[in-house]
């Protein structure tokens, strides 16, 4: 049963059936196979958190597919009366060239949804396939695309924030590039009552969690860097960059729905951070609204449209480096995976969690990369970061600074 339903949403989702083949050197392309092979992987462990550390490890086969995998946990033991509450447990895991927010939860949501209907928990319903889309630009109406490519000068961003970095963890990240490039994740999580506590806060101080996020991730990198600041300076520049869906800019609903995130865009912008008042509550909110106004500014002025058709070309063309971003600190609101599961159906099946990052090689990647999401009730946040040049102590040094400035928020 488990098989027929993932073959058909293999047939359902045209993003499962995609491989990359090189074409050149830093030149690749995606091709969709006409039959995807569909396996399921078995472990017989209850240990989950082991489980998804050996599942982040799994190296894809890029040319033959699939750019996914599925993991069935058999007969798992009991460990105690709550530990097991059902039967069925599985593992997703997708490669971070199709992984986008959108796409995972649509899919993860349709097989949900098929097993339940499978069950008669849920009426059937019609099969609707989702074909591979048009570039994003493609889709945005032809007045805007114009409107906001008329500038075509780049913006030129400080790099102060990496050079501080640099110079305060001078000797940990001479030894740390003597490994091999990979990305390591450090999780920190709110409770449901500090969640709450944070969302009213939001609320109170006309921001929006991504806003809270931002200003946390400033505070705690510039906290991180201060030492290496000369004792006199007052004010510090961090350049971050937030993930920015621009299926937000398509008009044709019926195109959105269909759409993944595959248009999702990193749009910079500075924070400025007072150091003489950094760690009061007072500052904290200053620079979640000073976030705020800035974001909705270039939301509304199109600004992600323009960073795709002015900076992303140039980017193709070029060969990436391996080097630090001057953008330190990547922030995504992967939003809520509550909906997943139809409301109605929770007591039936339940989404455990959730984990962000994979074991991928990267390029010109931020100090920090920071996915967040709300998952029963609760704010989930996994640092990301580049283990040849940030550790893991550093790595829990940032999230510790995370979670203090959210507990003086309480």
């Amino acid at each position: 049963m488990l098989r027929r339903h993932l073959f058909k949403l293999v047939d359902e989702f045209a993003a499962l059936r995609l491989t990359i083949v090189e074409t050149g050197r830093h030149s690749y392309k995606f091709v969709e196979r006409k039959h995807m092979p569909v396996s399921i992987h078995e472990k017989y462990t209850n240990i989950n958190e082991t489980i998804l550390n050996q599942e982040r490890l799994h190296k894809f086969d890029f040319n033959r597919g699939p750019l996914w995998k599925f993991t069935w946990l058999k007969n798992p033991t009991k460990q105690s009366e709550d530990a097991l509450q059902y039967p069925f447990h599985f593992f997703f895991i997708f490669h971070h060239a199709i992984s986008d927010f959108h796409q995972i939860h649509t899919i993860v949501q349709s097989l949900t949804r098929n097993i339940l209907r499978s069950q008669r928990v849920l009426p059937t319903a019609p099969l609707y396939k989702r074909h591979l889309c048009p570039s994003i630009e493609h889709v945005i109406p032809l007045d805007f695309v114009r409107k906001v490519s008329q500038t075509n000068d780049s913006t030129k961003w400080p790099t102060c924030a990496i050079d501080t970095y640099n110079a305060a963890f001078n000797s940990e990240i001479a030894e740390l590039q003597k490994r091999k490039v990979s990305t390591d994740v450090c999780p920190v999580q709110l409770n449901e009552t500090e969640s709450r506590s944070l969302f009213r806060q939001c609320k109170h101080h006309n921001v929006k969690i991504t806003s809270a996020i931002v200003a946390a991730m400033t505070v705690s990198f510039t906290q991180l860097i201060q030492t290496a600041l000369p004792p006199s300076t007052s004010k510090f520049i961090v350049p971050v960059e937030i993930m920015v869906d621009l299926t937000r800019y398509i008009m044709d609903d019926r195109i959105k729905q269909s759409f993944g995130s595959v248009g999702a865009i990193h749009l910079p912008f500075l924070v400025e951070m007072n150091l003489l008042d950094l760690k009061s509550k007072a500052n904290f909110w200053s620079i979640a609204q000073q976030c705020q106004k800035r974001l909705d500014e270039s939301l509304a002025t199109g600004e992600p449209m323009k960073v795709l058709l002015r900076d992303v070309p140039s980017e193709i063309r070029n060969q990436p480096e391996i080097r630090k971003s001057p953008f330190v600190l990547s922030i995504s609101n992967m939003g809520s995976l509550d909906d997943i599961i139809p409301q109605g159906c929770k007591h039936e099946i339940q989404l455990e969690d959730f984990i962000p990052w994979t074991n991928v090689t990267v390029d010109d990647m931020p100090v920090f990369c920071t996915g967040f999401i709300t998952l029963n009730g609760s704010i989930k946040m996994v640092a990301g970061y580049c283990n040849s040049y940030t550790s893991k102590q550093t790595n829990r040094f940032s999230c510790k600074f995370i979670k203090a400035a959210f507990n003086k928020l309480q």
